[in-house]
């Protein structure tokens, strides 16, 4: 996978027209590719400088936010199972802490 990232960090970073867009659309998929938020991020201020990059990725984030908000709203069956495993995951934790506290 460190090849793969590589590679597509030096085609943005060649300089091409697209760089940005491309870089766009990364961000868009580091979430299914399991790639943290910062490490991308930074990335964009490597290859763009500081501003250029910071713009870029917030144009990233908040079109992928976007994205996922009108995919939860389109499939609301969706949006009921994620709300029941965030509470069920609640309630572990909840249960866990209680079961540290009383050891």
């Amino acid at each position: 996978m460190n090849e793969e990232l590589s590679f597509l960090l030096g085609v943005i970073g060649a300089g091409s027209v697209f760089a940005p867009f491309i870089f766009i659309l990364f961000h868009l998929l580091r979430q299914f590719l399991f790639i943290p938020v910062a490490v991308v991020c930074v990335a964009g201020g490597i290859l763009f400088g500081p501003t250029a990059g910071t713009v870029y990725s917030i144009m990233g984030l908040t079109l992928a936010s976007f994205i996922f908000f009108f995919m939860i709203n389109r499939f609301p069956k969706m949006l009921e199972r994620l709300l029941n495993l965030k509470n069920c995951l609640e309630i572990e934790i909840s249960m866990f802490h209680k079961l540290l506290y009383c050891v």
